[in-house]
């Protein structure tokens, strides 16, 4: 950056250097001269073309011989006059702080304004972010090449200061989703896995046909759950291979999450679509290609036997449920939504602030409204994501168009917030979904 700003200031005094000498190069005296030369000049032109026309005038017999000589008298009188008049040193020396005014503006006053402005409106930080993205791909390269510990330890501390540029970087540009890309996938890399589900929310509540991002996010949360494909995982995962049928990841995750609830033959499915679309000589396909071998043998197995995951998804997430906080919800829908009976209605909580995975969530149809339900920590999409994580919660019911957990363009909602979790017990929440989503 230094070298940058040094060759934006050379080239800016160069560029003022070579348009404004033509009228500094003469010295002081030589310019009033000048100044002196031109405005007699001036004036001589003028008495000649007003001579000109006051002879035509007599010519054409216009004016008389007397008014004639007056005239030309007074036009010699004017000439005279005007160029005995000199330029006092009053006006040579306004000239000169004119000058120094103009050096002044030029040289200091400019440059600070575009580089105030460019601070404001330039990428400085993106310039800088890619240096550091640079050196990080360097000492990776170094580090899986060498095993240096030194190494490591620079490219450990590479990446903590990354984060923070990039989630300075973010605040400031909410908009600039490729580095909010970059930002959710460094945190994975370092196993923030919460700030990384909160960066891919934010991603697809402004590209919510994401297919990419969608699969990221349900990884970044079978990871966090502690490799268990939690129902958020499935249901991002399909979602994603609604939009990209051949999206690898996305088959991949779906096949997991099949196969922890037992459906073998559905991960069987899944996994032999992801291997057909790599190389069959990659790790991951020789990974799914082992999962369809496990999934088949579990097919052989007695079906009577109550599948372990069916048994562990039924159970309460916790001994101490019943004394967890709960939010009772009312939801009614407005008669001007128009929708179909069957359309799927999601009445779900999240965190006031923070990640915006559901931390209870239930799934009813239209037809089932209006109705009165209670959001507690056994609706929980993900292990350690639940009511009693949060303080303030927004509280929304929503009809979705696409029959999805993941808000997009067509649904209906309404929403309440910031709700206090802990003072919330003797409260009911009535919801009237009458809004169209807009992210």
């Amino acid at each position: 950056m230094t070298t940058f700003y040094l060759g934006a200031l050379a080239l800016t005094i160069f560029s003022l250097v070579f348009t404004l000498w033509p009228y500094f190069r003469r010295p002081q005296g030589q310019s009033l001269e000048a100044f002196t030369q031109e405005r007699q000049a001036t004036n001589v032109s003028s008495f000649r073309d007003h001579l000109a026309e006051l002879e035509s005038q007599f010519k054409q017999g216009n004016i008389e011989q007397e008014q004639y000589e007056e005239t030309k008298a007074e036009l010699e009188r004017s000439l005279l006059h005007d160029n005995s008049v000199q330029v006092d040193a009053q006006s040579a020396t306004v000239s000169a702080n004119t000058k120094r005014l103009y050096w002044i503006l030029a040289f200091i006053v400019l440059p600070v304004m575009v580089f105030v402005i460019y601070q404001q409106l330039g990428f400085k930080d993106s310039v800088l972010l890619g240096e550091k993205l640079a050196l990080k791909n360097s000492l990776e390269e170094q580090w899986f090449r060498t095993g240096d510990e030194s190494i490591e330890l620079q490219l450990r501390s590479l990446q903590e200061s990354l984060l923070v540029d990039l989630d300075r970087h973010v605040k400031k540009h909410p908009d600039d989703l490729d580095t909010h890309v970059l930002l959710a996938r460094e945190a994975m890399s370092v196993g923030l896995y919460d700030k990384a589900i909160e960066t891919y929310q934010t991603i697809l509540e402004q590209q919510p046909e994401a297919a990419q991002m969608m699969a990221e996010l349900a990884q970044a949360i079978f990871i966090q759950a502690g490799n268990r494909a939690v129902p958020v995982v499935g249901i991002l995962a399909e979602r994603a291979i609604q939009i990209q049928p051949d999206h690898v990841m996305a088959l991949g995750l779906v096949g997991i999450s099949a196969f922890q609830n037992a459906d073998y033959s559905k991960a069987i499915v899944h996994w032999e679509r992801a291997i057909a679309l790599q190389p069959q000589d990659s790790a991951n396909a020789r990974a799914l290609i082992n999962g369809i071998a496990q999934a088949k043998s579990r097919l052989t197995a007695d079906d009577a036997q109550p599948p372990v995951a069916q048994a562990q998804a039924a159970a309460p997430l916790n001994e101490n449920d019943a004394a967890a906080p709960s939010l009772t919800v009312s939801v009614a829908l407005d008669k001007n939504v128009v929708t179909t009976p069957d359309a799927a209605v999601f009445i779900y909580a999240r965190a006031w602030q923070g990640a915006k995975i559901p931390l209870a969530i239930s799934r009813v149809t239209v037809n089932d409204l209006p109705l009165t339900i209670n959001l507690d920590n056994t609706m929980s999409m993900a292990p350690g994501m639940n009511l009693s994580t949060a303080t303030e919660v927004e509280i929304i019911a929503r009809v979705s168009a696409s029959g999805t957990a993941i808000a997009q363009a067509g649904d209906w909602q309404a929403s309440v917030g910031p709700v206090v979790v802990t003072d919330s017990a003797e409260k009911t929440f009535n919801l009237l979904i009458d809004t169209p989503y807009s992210p």
